[in-house]
């Protein structure tokens, strides 16, 4: 789905076709807002990670994460390449949605192959709940406190003398500031996450609309 100016976007939620795709670090409130739209306006909301834990038979993320392991575990690439095999899988699902619809992607829906995400720009009118760099030390404080399953791809580094949870504490930050550059380049709108209502659908929508172009 293209770019749409106010017109467009209002047009697409009078007709019942409006499908967004919230993108955005782990933490920062897309399962919450997605549910605000459900709940206030009748969309319909596709909560990836519980599509994939449902796939893989667990039962929550915190059971997911325990599945992923860390980074450095035996077998932890494979666990890996399966998450994003499954992830990519429930993405091209959605694209057969109707009505007005919100996908609620996982952190890590821009580790997936570069066509599944020029697909998901193609379908979805896709909105960055954008944290910011300054957030980046509370989200990694946050990740320590309740873990979610994280994928990495080659950006963990353990050096030889450190422990698996100071390679982490020194690698995840970085992480997250590669993923705020993805997010902002694969999304049609970036809006800071903190001027994003969480429990309102209408002005989530109207904040939403309020970032387009007249």
């Amino acid at each position: 789905m293209a770019s749409m100016d106010r017109q467009e976007f209002d047009d697409a939620m009078r007709d019942g076709r409006l499908r967004m795709a919230f993108v955005g670090m782990s933490n920062v409130g897309k399962t919450t807002r997605a549910a605000a739209l459900k709940r206030s306006l009748g969309f319909e909301h596709i909560d990836i990670d519980t599509e994939i834990c449902a796939a893989l038979g667990v039962a929550d993320l915190e059971a997911l994460a325990a599945w992923m392991g860390y980074p450095d575990s035996d077998g932890y690439k494979e666990r890996e390449r399966r998450y994003l095999e499954i992830e990519r899988g429930c993405v091209n699902k959605e694209r057969t949605m109707n009505g007005n619809a919100v996908l609620d992607t996982t952190g890590s829906v821009i580790h997936l192959d570069r066509e599944a995400q020029q697909e998901l720009q193609k379908d979805f009118f896709v909105v960055h709940l954008d944290a910011g760099e300054e957030a980046v030390e509370a989200l990694a404080t946050r990740y320590f406190q309740v873990p979610k399953p994280v994928v990495w791809e080659e950006l963990f580094e353990k050096k030889p003398e450190e422990s698996t949870e100071e390679a982490l504490r020194r690698s995840y930050p970085a992480l997250l500031h590669e993923r705020l550059e993805r997010f902002r380049s694969l999304a049609h709108v970036s809006i800071p996450a903190l001027v994003v209502p969480l429990n309102d659908g209408k002005e989530i929508i109207d904040t939403v609309r309020s970032y387009l172009l007249v």
